[in-house]
């Protein structure tokens, strides 16, 4: 069995995150080297080390960053975060990241509003700056921005097709007093206006800025086309800094959610295959799966990641022998209030029991499930087994692959699966 792993990073907020320590810091007397001694560091410096050792780890891997690396579109801090990313995960460093292997995409918090002239377009004009700095350091195309990005990342025969789209599109409209209110209190709009020195600062009086996140629409088309040419054993991971579905969380504010949420997850759910929608900004990090009755080999799985200060995500798609996906892997990693990151308990979804996505399990995983027992076993007990029954004798790591891609498939139950092949415990939960 083979696994493609992807780390998704969260808001950044930089420099505020910064500012985030472990621990409770109040004599501040004490320098913060002494802080650091003990134990109180700083939170994004932790996870962000632990990013750089997974990624070290997983060797083959993609890294997806849903935006807000800034706070309040300070080109300045923008730039003081990119350079903070690279001198902790060494992003310019082709053998530790391929280019093709990582997506950016901008976040709200991203664009300085306040510093478009009315007579500007909010996009792509917004954006200039912030994809000036990362083609500083990085090859061009790393921000997405105007286009849809695409880029697939493979291993032994295995491969998912990263895409990434801009979802902050209307951060930055302007939206105006409408005519007939303006007819109705001309008189009070007149004097307002002289009181106002420049024709920006007139515009800013009848007229509010927005943040109103959005798709492009020629983005959509062009990621669902993109999408549908995909062979049936890719699975598409797609970026964005904005949720497909509403938060948990009530808002009162304008334009709280994506104005086109709608649209893009409709047409990703009736695409009829396994689909993973990546994105952070609501500083939460749930789970969430959407099915279409009609289209059911369809499965749009969306994934939340925190902030960043909280931790992260590791995104492992399983394929089996014959390189199907099987299913999809999500581990949490979480700082803790003594300052370890960890990884929580994995949330496993399956591909495999769709109509359309149920693939054929072959006759040593067949066997192998067989000769498993309903009560929890070693998995020597079951390889004695299938040997005796099939006169094969394979390796205990090849029996451990067979019966982790019947997990899968919904046929057995693994039990200390991190642990050596000899360790592992199998009960089988068909009859």
């Amino acid at each position: 069995m083979q696994v493609i792993s992807v780390i998704q990073i969260g808001d950044i907020h930089f420099p505020e995150a910064e500012l985030d320590v472990i621990g409770d810091f109040k004599d501040l007397s004490l320098s913060d080297g002494f802080g650091e001694a003990i134990g109180i560091g700083k939170k994004l410096r932790q996870v962000i080390q632990k990013v750089d050792q997974v990624k070290s780890e997983l060797g083959v891997c993609g890294l997806l960053i849903c935006g807000d690396l800034t706070t309040r579109g300070a080109i300045g801090k923008y730039r003081e975060c990119i350079e903070y990313l690279n001198s902790n995960m060494r992003l310019d460093d082709a053998e530790s990241v391929l280019p093709d292997h990582w997506h950016v995409v901008p976040g709200n918090h991203d664009v300085a509003r306040t510093s478009l002239q009315p007579n500007a377009r909010p996009f792509p004009d917004l954006f200039r700056p912030l994809e000036a700095e990362w083609n500083k350091h990085f090859p061009r195309g790393t921000l997405t921005v105007e286009r849809l990005r695409a880029s697939q990342l493979s291993h032994a025969n295995c491969s998912i097709d990263l895409f990434s789209l801009n979802s902050c599109i209307g951060c930055g409209e302007w939206r105006r007093v409408p005519a007939k209110i303006l007819e109705s209190i001309a008189d009070e709009v007149g004097r307002l206006l002289e009181s106002e020195e420049t024709p920006e600062d007139k515009f800013k009086a009848i007229a509010e800025q927005l943040d109103a996140p959005a798709f492009h629409q020629e983005h959509v088309t062009a990621l669902c086309d993109a999408i549908k040419k995909l062979e049936r054993k890719s699975v598409p991971i797609v970026l964005a800094h904005h949720n497909l579905l509403p938060q948990a969380t009530p808002r009162l504010d304008v334009y709280t959610e994506l104005l086109n949420s709608g649209m893009l997850r409709s047409r990703l759910a009736k695409l009829d295959r396994p689909i993973v929608y990546c994105h952070g900004h609501i500083h939460d990090d749930p789970v969430e799966v959407v099915a279409n009755p009609q289209h059911t080999s369809g499965r749009l799985v969306i994934v939340s990641a925190p902030e960043v200060v909280k931790g992260f995500n590791v995104l492992k798609m399983a394929f089996g022998r014959d390189h199907n996906p099987l299913g999809l892997e999500i581990v949490r990693y979480r700082l803790r209030n003594d300052g370890d990151v960890s990884a929580e308990q994995p949330l496993r979804i399956s591909f495999c029991h769709q109509p359309g996505m149920a693939f054929e399990i072959s006759n040593d995983i067949q066997c192998a499930v067989r000769v498993s027992r309903s009560e929890p076993e070693p998995l020597t007990v079951i390889r004695d087994r299938f040997i005796t029954e099939s006169n094969q004798q394979p390796q205990f790591e090849t029996v451990r692959d067979w019966l982790v891609e019947a997990e899968w498939h919904g046929l057995v139950e693994l039990h200390h699966r991190d642990a050596s092949p000899r360790d592992l415990r199998v009960r089988k939960v068909v009859p």
